[in-house]
């Protein structure tokens, strides 16, 4: 077996499938398809570039959820990667004391 780079994830599913990919590639495809979306602003009538990143948010989440990804791992990532206060913790919000 081939010995794997930093960028590279590979994990054997239950079922005996090898699953593998390559960050790189797959962060090198996101980003050409934000230039892609971006370049479109001013150009496309009727066109909000961030109310489209806003929908892709959405729907990041929904596909994230469908993939395993807990309602707390995404909130977790949100706040690591928003420079928002990283103390607030959601359980702390359902208490009406």
């Amino acid at each position: 077996m081939k010995e794997l780079k930093e960028n590279e994830v590979i994990e054997v599913l239950p079922d005996g499938t090898v699953y593998y990919f390559d960050l790189d590639v797959c962060n090198k495809v996101a980003d050409d398809a934000l230039d892609e979306i971006f370049a479109k602003e001013g150009v496309e009538p009727n066109f909000d570039f961030t109310a489209s990143i806003f929908h892709l948010f959405i729907e990041t989440i929904y596909i994230l959820s469908n993939s395993g990804w807990s309602t707390e791992e995404l909130l977790g990532e949100v706040l690591t990667h928003s420079g928002a206060d990283l103390d607030f913790n959601p359980e702390d919000e359902d208490d009406d004391d």
